[in-house]
């Protein structure tokens, strides 16, 4: 999970984590905006939660250190799934944990604040269906 510091819509962050199996982890970076709020709701939901603060001995000075922490959290945690939930605007962290996320292999999904219901029943659908066939070998 990952997401704009600016992120504020809750729901929609709940709407994708309620769908996950109640075995699901859920990693996040710990900063202010959609990585607060997903560990919120996650613990909300039953599911536990991975933080992956910057760590200044890990990550170095920013303002790399959240570059870097991306990808030490994406290396160490070989996401299966990810899903970042991008503001409108500026967003450098969540833009490059995407692409890290995707690189990595993770079946990856950006949800965005326009994002309508439709738009995100489309990305749980299909996440769902993925899911479902991994279970499934």
């Amino acid at each position: 999970m990952c997401g704009s510091r600016a992120w504020k819509d809750r729901r929609k962050i709940r709407q994708v984590l309620q769908e996950l199996p109640y075995h699901a982890v859920v990693a996040h970076g710990g900063a202010r905006g959609a990585d607060l709020i997903a560990k919120q709701e996650a613990e909300g939901l039953g599911l536990r939660t991975v933080p992956y603060p910057v760590d200044a001995t890990l990550d170095g000075p920013w303002p790399a250190a959240g570059i870097k922490r991306n990808t030490r959290m994406v290396e160490d945690f070989k996401p299966e799934f990810a899903f970042a939930f991008r503001s409108a605007g500026r967003s450098n962290g969540t833009d490059d944990c995407f692409r890290k996320c995707k690189k990595a292999g993770a079946n990856s999904y950006m949800i965005k604040e326009d994002s309508t219901e439709l738009d995100l029943a489309r990305v749980t659908g299909l996440w769902w269906q993925q899911l479902t066939l991994l279970e499934g070998e």
